[in-house]
């Protein structure tokens, strides 16, 4: 899969959710250090911002028409978090980020995924995931940032509060 059909999966999904009042793409958001990535906006007055970043099947080409969905056992769907409230837990939304993937996946295309807030021994990124699919391709959802009210960009990147 590739970012821009994956990063346009979630923006389609994720407002539906109790807790999101929207999503924009980082280019919408005028967020111009990565090309692929998602503002969450809370019913808190909070965002959390989420960059996208990927890897290629073998053998894909980008400025080729992306090829057939290579599908595969479908994973099973994962419980949907709570993130109304004043205060929401950052790993809640990378677990709703998860969760919705995998429930907009009816053909099967994630093969396994890894939640960053769930590891034993936690990496430099605390919150995402990585997402293998059949074809090959990875897709790294990269916990970026969180900002409240009138801020209009973070003020730090990569490193996330446990609540927002």
């Amino acid at each position: 899969m590739r970012p821009d059909r994956f990063q346009t999966l979630l923006a389609n999904h994720l407002p539906a959710l109790p807790g999101i009042t929207k999503t924009e793409t980082f280019a919408d958001a005028g967020h111009d250090r990565s090309p692929y990535g998602l503002v969450i906006h809370h019913d808190n007055g909070a965002r959390t911002w989420w960059q996208i970043t990927a890897t290629s099947r073998p053998g894909d080409v980008y400025s080729q028409p992306e090829g057939e969905p290579v599908t595969g056992e479908r994973q099973a769907e994962l419980p949907m978090p709570n993130l109304a409230g004043e205060r929401v837990d950052t790993a809640a939304v990378e677990g709703a980020i998860a969760a919705v993937l995998l429930q907009a996946d009816a053909a099967g295309e994630v093969a396994a995924m890894l939640r960053y807030s769930q590891r034993e021994n936690p990496g430099a990124i605390s919150h995402g995931l990585t997402v293998h699919f059949h074809d090959g391709s990875k897709i790294f959802v990269n916990g970026l940032a969180a900002s409240r009210g009138s801020e209009p960009r973070p003020s730090s990147y990569f490193k996330l509060d446990a609540h927002v």
